[in-house]
């Protein structure tokens, strides 16, 4: 268990970081949260036709075109999805 109750009167911007990177960032990182907020984020980047490396927010939104047929995607295609997938997340453990 995590003590979160901590007693603290005043801290200076620099003190404050320090003490986040050094007590709370860890904890984060290993947390699930941290694991769904890097899924959600690599999911978002992720358009209809493939992967967009880059997403400018300023850019124009394209109207989606809906196929009759959707193909689903090939092993190759998943096998490389995962190991973009296992590559960006690091060291993060994961629960099932």
């Amino acid at each position: 268990m995590v003590d979160n109750h901590y007693t603290v009167l005043c801290l200076d911007r620099q003190q404050g970081l320090e003490w986040i990177l050094k007590e709370r960032l860890p904890l984060f990182i290993h947390s699930d949260c941290y694991f769904e907020y890097r899924l959600a984020k690599l999911l978002s980047q992720c358009g209809p036709r493939g992967w967009n490396q880059k997403r400018d927010d300023a850019s124009v939104q394209h109207p989606v075109i809906t196929e009759t047929v959707c193909p689903s995607p090939g092993p190759d295609d998943r096998q490389i999805l995962m190991k973009v997938l296992d590559v960006s997340l690091g060291q993060v453990s994961r629960s099932y």
